[in-house]
């Protein structure tokens, strides 16, 4: 007996039920071809079986399918949308559960018969993502084993480099600085090609370079070898960080950008904070099992990769050539306004770990310094694990500057306090506040690039936005500079400055954005003048 589809529940895609070898998929469908033919109404003859009957309609998508719209269309399959949030606007009002979600990946991924119409509709395809879905996991999983590869290694770079080059530790600073500073120039021309090529592959690439390159690096001697590896590693995560951004900017509707974004922080922050110890653990096995490790997560990373979906790309709109990307790229005034910001941002809390030693080292002596940070760092880590995700996932489009001013405050006012106070306990609380404003502040810079970012150019947005990284290096030579000429007091206060100057920054350029889209308010009311104010 044919149970009914239960009540409440929207029909799932005639694709699920056009085989008969399958009937399971029938029954739990319920669906109609709006002339009250049900499952049972499906022909049983081979020739026919892998195609709906004439003119039925998909209630989740709203797709006839069939003669009857292939008259319309030309190919019996109306064109997949850009966004996940065309599909939910059409009629996808809610996420799908467990069980649809087994049936979709065994239709996708184990019957043929099924491609021909599955991935040219719009049924599957697109559909609202969350951040719980199989293909953010893996995603995820697959950035958090790849930042855990890269701080498996870190703590031994400069040493390492140091003994094969035969440089003195201020070269090999200099060196690894160098390579820095390169790599988060590349961004932008990795952002160009990732706007223009399928960023699943390019992803795949990052991976197994980093993983190379982690690998064989202690085994690098001369000066191009090593240089070799290192860029290979460097360049590998920068490109896989912006491809990663991009990649769940096309998987997540945008209500729900936030919690991914953050989720991603965390363990991104989770595996920076384990990834040293990782590395402790493995050298008392041998001095290059850190290598070795760091290769072997990255390649764990690619193995975690899902197969994404084909995004449909208008290759018109897209800039002729990188000059010209560059050109679009430095005339977006809001971009560059807020990269800026972006960069006092990263000044502050890009490499605190590297300058707060300084200000310790002035204070007490280096066992109780190192004793300190040790506990900064494990208070800092805390909070970012512990708040970044239930923070972030609050984080909402029409509220962004807000966020995002907010945050640039709560790290100002955390920075003034790690100036102002003398005991272990005082400065614990006052790293708390700063990380909660660096919680707030990551997700929010996120989502407004992607706000702001063209649909075409979301990889050269992200691209160009990564140059802020750049502000981590001027954090610990400014810090070394305002110690070494002035109070102690004195580093907290301009880091206080910077924050201030940074919301003014982010202000400005959200003032421009709302300038910019008055006349497109003026035009269309469903314009969006103020929907990140």
């Amino acid at each position: 007996m044919r149970r009914p589809a239960p009540a409440g529940r929207a029909p799932a895609c005639p694709a699920a039920v056009a085989s008969p070898a399958r009937p399971a998929f029938a029954r739990a469908a319920g669906w109609s071809d709006g002339r009250g033919r049900g499952p049972a109404a499906i022909p049983a003859s081979p020739a026919r079986a892998s195609w709906p009957i004439a003119g039925a309609r998909c209630a989740r998508c709203s797709a006839t399918t069939g003669p009857a719209a292939a008259g319309r269309a030309g190919t019996g399959f109306r064109q997949r949308p850009d966004r996940a949030a065309d599909i939910v606007g059409a009629g996808a009002s809610r996420l799908l559960n467990k069980r649809e979600v087994l049936i979709l990946d065994y239709i996708h991924f184990y019957i043929p018969l099924f491609w021909p119409y599955c991935f040219r509709s719009n049924c599957f395809q697109g559909i609202a993502v969350s951040p719980h879905s199989p293909a953010v996991r893996r995603i995820l999983l697959s950035s958090f084993l790849l930042s855990l590869s890269r701080a498996a290694i870190t703590p031994l770079l400069v040493l390492t480099l140091a003994r094969q080059l035969g440089l003195s530790l201020q070269a090999t600073g200099g060196l690894l600085g160098a390579v820095l500073l390169a790599t988060a120039l590349f961004g932008v021309y990795g952002g160009y090609w990732l706007d223009r090529l399928p960023r699943g592959p390019a992803l795949r690439a990052a991976a197994v370079l980093m993983g190379l390159g982690s690998a064989l690096l202690p085994y690098a001697h001369g000066y191009a070898a090593v240089v070799a590896a290192l860029a290979a590693g460097e360049l590998a995560m920068t490109l896989y960080g912006i491809a990663v951004k991009a990649i769940l900017s096309d998987l997540a509707e945008e209500s729900q950008r936030g919690r991914v974004f953050s989720l991603r922080y965390t363990l991104a922050n989770a595996a920076w904070a384990v990834g040293p110890l990782l590395c402790s653990a493995a050298l008392l096995w041998n001095e290059l099992a850190p290598f070795w490790l760091g290769g072997a997560l990255a390649l764990a990373g690619w193995l975690t990769q899902p197969r994404l979906p084909s995004f449909p790309r208008d290759m018109a709109a897209l800039p002729d050539g990188f000059a010209a990307t560059l050109r679009t790229l430095a005339g977006d005034r809001v971009l560059v306004w807020f990269t800026a910001s972006s960069l006092l941002a990263y000044v502050v809390y890009g490499r605190f770990s590297s300058y707060l030693p300084l200000y310790l080292l002035t204070r007490m002596d280096e066992a109780d310094a190192m004793r300190w940070m040790s506990a900064l760092i494990s208070c800092n880590a805390i909070v970012v694990v512990a708040l970044q995700y239930p923070l972030g996932r609050l984080l909402k489009p029409r509220r962004l500057i807000r966020s995002i001013v907010g945050g640039f405050l709560l790290v100002g006012a955390g920075m003034l306090w790690l100036g102002a106070v003398d005991s272990l306990p005082m400065m614990c609380a006052g790293i708390a506040l700063f990380t909660l404003g660096e919680v707030v502040l990551v997700p929010a810079e996120y989502l407004y690039i992607d706000a702001i970012a063209p649909e075409a150019l979301k990889g050269s947005y992200y691209g160009a936005q990564n140059l802020a990284s750049l502000g981590g290096a001027l954090g610990p030579a400014l810090a070394g500079a305002l110690l070494a000429h002035g109070p102690a007091w004195l580093l907290f206060a301009v880091l206080a400055m910077l924050c201030v100057l940074g919301a003014g920054l982010a202000l400005f350029g959200d003032r421009l954005r709302l300038q910019r889209a008055a006349p497109a308010a003026a035009a269309d009311a469903s314009a969006l003048p103020a929907s990140l104010s």
